[in-house]
């Protein structure tokens, strides 16, 4: 029974598959030639037959303990508990398959898309002048990255329309007040005030595929950063403002990693994220596109050992680095030379601390001992790594300070300080907390780290401990505790200076 269920299963996900559903370019580039206003509608699809070259979509599947695929409707569930207890009682897995989009879309839903989104051009105050390339990367196309096309413009319309029209009824009485024409303004309220209502932020209950697309997100109604940020893109385009995600693979500031959703502001004429979402203090930030940047197979495949290169999340031509469009970044310069009776190395790592652990955050070309990493934000801590049959790190660990120069800590054992600490790390339930030890670490010059003092906290979010070197780097652990939250930190004018 339960084999034959899960063979009826194996069946279409979304509308716009078929199985004749090449998309005819040639037919559309056509019938936008015709009329001299529909020249933006050209532009799109030209764009979109060139873009869509190579694109590739995860479909969400699912697994059963034989290895049997599921391929299953995520509209015919009502909620996500439904889903989560149809595969509970078939004992599914769920999973992902990459598609082709040439072979899953329809020449009617490129027309639609192409239709809808440049109806949205320059209709409402907010989104006026916004420049070409801006639309045709992150307002037309049908993805943020690689989830599965779905029709979430129409699924959307009938919501955004409704709180379009509040919003102009809002300033109607007023038509000058720059509120009316400001992007931020209306993301506010579109994204902070309601989109937020839609959809929740939370802890992700289950994860389908890396990228989730629109229906996924709305049968789950709840997720992390990533799916949030995805979310709010869906609904940004569809009320005609430019979005996309960008992505933080590993702060480097602070521990885990981040997603946002970004858009036109047209006060600044950039991407930025929203009011009160702003990146601060990232090593690095790349942004998912549609676009093809050759980001991968052009910039870094050739340079590199394919099958040992360390970031997965680069593995792809659909990005861009975008530090420097968050935050002050600056190219970090290190000699690197053979060691251990291996030769230079071609390629070397830039990793950031994160959980207890270094990890590669980025990449760099070795070039006559040199190697360059660029655009990494500043007032970071950084060590450099090579990689061979594991993570060789190599250098010393150092700051990259806010006005762009290497410091290197030397803690001064003769020079000692009593240390009146705080916090773990810069989270809000960070405090160390009365009668629980801790352990202070300081990193000595050989790159490790040692312990220098260990005490139970007599008060809580204070713990004193005396005769400690200065001018180093310490971390302040809570003693056999296996959670390694704490950050790195500099102890200056008797205040804990967290990296």
């Amino acid at each position: 029974m339960k084999t034959l269920t899960v063979a009826l299963f194996l069946l279409s996900l979304f509308a716009c598959v078929s199985p004749d559903n090449a998309v005819d370019f040639d037919k559309l580039e056509k019938q936008y030639s015709q009329h001299s206003t529909d020249s933006l509608k050209l532009e799109a699809a030209q764009y979109l037959r060139r873009e869509m070259q190579g694109q590739t979509s995860d479909m969400p599947i699912f697994i059963d303990a034989t290895g049997r695929i599921a391929t299953i409707s995520l509209d015919s569930f009502s909620s996500l508990d439904n889903l989560l207890a149809h595969l509970k009682m078939l004992n599914l897995e769920p999973g992902s398959s990459a598609k082709n989009d040439k072979d899953i879309l329809r020449t009617s839903f490129i027309e639609n898309e192409i239709n809808t989104s440049t109806s949205h051009q320059n209709k409402y105050p907010w989104n006026k002048d916004i420049p070409k390339e801006v639309f045709l990367d992150y307002l037309l196309p049908y993805k943020i990255h690689n989830e599965y096309p779905d029709n979430w413009r129409h699924l959307l319309k009938q919501k955004v329309d409704s709180l379009i029209s509040l919003w102009e009824l809002k300033f109607r009485k007023s038509s000058s007040n720059p509120s009316l024409f400001s992007s931020e303004e209306f993301y506010y309220d579109l994204i902070v005030n309601t989109a937020s209502q839609w959809f929740k932020y939370g802890p992700d209950v289950i994860r389908i595929t890396e990228d989730p697309s629109y229906k996924e997100l709305n049968l789950l109604r709840r997720g992390g950063c990533k799916k949030e940020a995805f979310f709010n893109a869906y609904v940004l385009r569809s009320a005609g403002l430019p979005a996309t995600v960008d992505v933080i693979p590993h702060w480097g500031s602070k521990n885990g990693a981040h997603a946002g959703d970004v858009y036109w502001n047209n006060a600044e004429k950039k991407m930025t994220a929203g009011p009160g979402r702003r990146f601060e203090r990232p090593a690095k930030v790349f942004r998912l596109t549609f676009r093809n940047h050759s980001s991968w197979s052009r910039h870094i495949k050739p340079f590199v050992s394919d099958n040992d290169f360390l970031l997965n999340f680069l593995r792809n031509d659909n990005w861009l680095d975008v530090t420097n469009e968050h935050t002050i970044t600056s190219d970090i310069t290190l000699p690197i030379k053979a060691a251990n009776d291996r030769p230079v190395p071609t390629t070397a790592y830039i990793c950031v601390f994160d959980y207890g652990a270094w990890v590669p955050l980025y990449w760099g070309p070795v070039n006559n001992d040199l190697v360059v990493f660029k655009n990494m934000g500043r007032n970071v801590i950084y060590r450099m790594a090579t990689f061979k049959h594991g993570l060789d790190f190599c250098g010393e660990i150092f700051l990259l300070d806010s006005d762009g120069q290497i410091k290197y800590f030397c803690p001064n054992q003769q020079k000692t300080q009593t240390m009146k600490l705080q916090k773990l790390n810069s989270g809000k339930e960070a405090w160390v907390a009365k009668n629980v030890a801790y352990t202070l670490y300081l990193l000595g010059k050989d790159q490790k780290w040692h312990k220098v003092a260990e005490d139970i906290c007599r008060k809580d979010a204070m713990i004193e401990f005396r005769d400690i070197p200065s001018g180093g780097l310490y971390r302040l652990v809570k003693s056999d505790s296996p959670q390694q939250k704490e950050r790195i930190f500099a102890f200056e004018d008797n205040q804990q200076v967290w990296y």
